[in-house]
């Protein structure tokens, strides 16, 4: 059966973003991208370098997988290549309005956008290439002896075997002034998305040139005055980390390039995640399902506060409407999304690749397998969610660091001999909390066990079943956490230990 067609992942959601095909793609022009407070903090701090005077030209956006580093790029190459009202028009009804001192500066000098998406090649190369592209963007065509001389220079580098990095700097300062001089912008934003893989082609190639056109980009980039030259790299961690098993010399250098970047660290709190679900979510047009959404906040949004998964940031009447909007998800469910990607680093998955693929246990396939269309969904539960983290990663699972807790839920799993599907339920449930809860704010107490099966914080046949599965020793209660977890199979009872020695 099909998934219902009313519910779906809004487009901006759907697949990694590629800077230079999307940045074309009118499809793709941001909308329904959330301005968050991350994005203005982090856009403010890159804008503000276009300031008379200010040297701090050279950025690393640096982030996990999966954290919106691309599509940060791509809304902060089209701000910059916009004039005021264009400006003023991307921003508008994306989200509250900002206070005074997050605006971003709709006067900001206008930039040529040269965009580097990644690619296992020389960054020398790229970059020229790049800034090719942008001169042939451009919307009216450059003109005359200047420009045509500036296109031919490139032209000849790029053919070059022996490309100086100073060169490739040189010409990007050029085709600024040159810019600047024809009044079509006003300086120029060099974005290198994936800078990993440049990095990565570097070290093994052994060829240093590569990186030293960043220091001599930085270099430039400092010292470009009136026509501003911003450098904004995006990776997912720090440059010396690509040659780990390197010479100390060697990372020396690579640590002293990366000192030419101010590093901007990119990754949104678990509370602008949860929204960002909802928002991938929320309808649009005519909804069969409205009044189930709005029954499962009446049902939920109460429970699940008193139970402490709403963030500190939310507030009561915000966490109803994103529960509503993230409907059929279970509130458990989304309370350990950002924990549980963030944890896996995306594995080349993202949080919203879960939303939108067809793997086995993802949302649409529980839904795909729904009985006929109804007034109501299927729930998506914790133990989907464990369902489809052993699917989609298996045995790399285990061998990740912290992945002690998902192999002991595992064993636990297959050592649990019964015919009781409620027992299995309830295990699940408190070794998936168990894998998460320090960086979820989940917590496998009696209460949010039964409120992920039950719907409730409290059941007679969820609260039976855990005594029952503690009683077996597949499961042991934190008298002093007031929660389970998942028993390590120590044949000593230390709490009955314990308390003998106290009456002792």
């Amino acid at each position: 059966m099909s998934e219902p067609a009313a519910l779906s992942v809004a487009p901006r959601f759907t697949r990694a973003i590629h800077i230079r095909r999307d940045f074309r793609d009118l499809r793709h022009n941001l909308d329904g991208y959330q301005v968050t407070p991350l994005v203005r903090q982090s856009a403010g701090r890159i804008i503000a370098g276009l300031a008379p005077g200010a040297l701090e030209r050279a950025f690393s956006v640096v982030g996990p997988f999966g954290a919106g580093k691309s599509a940060f790029g791509l809304f902060l190459a089209h701000f910059l290549e916009r004039g005021e009202q264009g400006r003023r028009k991307l921003l508008q009804a994306r989200d509250e309005p900002p206070a005074a001192e997050a605006a971003l500066p709709l006067d900001a000098p206008r930039l040529l956008a040269v965009l580097v998406p990644g690619n296992h090649s020389s960054l020398r190369y790229a970059v020229l290439a790049g800034l090719a592209d942008a001169l042939t963007r451009l919307q009216p065509p450059l003109r005359g002896a200047q420009v045509e001389r500036l296109r031919a220079d490139i032209a000849e580098a790029r053919r070059s075997p022996d490309l100086d990095p100073q060169r490739v700097a040189d010409l990007v300062a050029q085709a600024a002034a040159t810019l600047a001089e024809q009044g079509a912008r006003q300086g120029v934003l060099v974005l290198i998305d994936e800078l990993g893989q440049f990095l990565d082609y570097a070290a093994r190639g052994e060829d240093e040139r590569d990186l030293l056109v960043l220091q001599s980009l930085a270099e430039m980039a400092a010292r470009s005055g009136d026509t501003p030259c911003l450098i904004v790299t995006i990776l997912h961690q720090a440059f010396e980390r690509y040659i780990a098993g390197a010479g100390l010399a060697r990372r020396a250098e690579w640590a002293k390039v990366q000192g030419r970047y101010a590093e901007l660290p990119f990754q949104e709190p678990a509370s602008q995640m949860i929204r960002m679900v909802a928002r991938a979510l929320r309808p649009e047009g005519r909804d069969p399902y409205r009044e189930a959404r709005a029954a499962w906040a009446a049902r939920m949004a109460g429970p699940s506060d008193a139970l402490g998964l709403r963030p500190a940031e939310i507030g009561p009447d915000e966490w109803a409407r994103l529960l509503a909007d993230s409907y059929p998800l279970h509130p458990m469910v989304l309370a350990a999304l950002p924990a549980l990607f963030r944890r896996l680093a995306q594995n080349e998955r993202s949080l919203f690749a879960f939303l939108h693929s067809d793997e086995p246990w993802g949302l649409r396939d529980v839904l795909r397998g729904a009985a006929a269309p109804s007034a109501e969904l299927p729930i998506y539960r914790l133990t989907h969610l464990y369902a489809y983290v052993e699917a989609a990663l298996g045995a790399s699972l285990f061998g990740r660091a912290r992945g002690q807790r998902w192999s002991e839920l595992a064993e636990a799993r297959a050592l649990l001999a019964t015919g009781d599907p409620l027992l299995l339920d309830v295990l699940t449930v408190v070794g998936t909390i168990g894998a998460l809860e320090r960086s979820s704010g989940l917590r496998a107490s009696a209460a949010q066990v039964c409120l992920a099966l039950a719907d409730a914080p409290a059941d007679s046949a969820v609260e039976e079943a855990l005594r029952a599965l503690a009683t077996r020793r597949m499961l042991a209660y934190r008298r002093h956490r007031d929660s389970y977890i998942i028993w390590e199979g120590s044949d000593l009872d230390l709490e009955a230990l314990t308390q003998d020695e106290r009456r002792r």
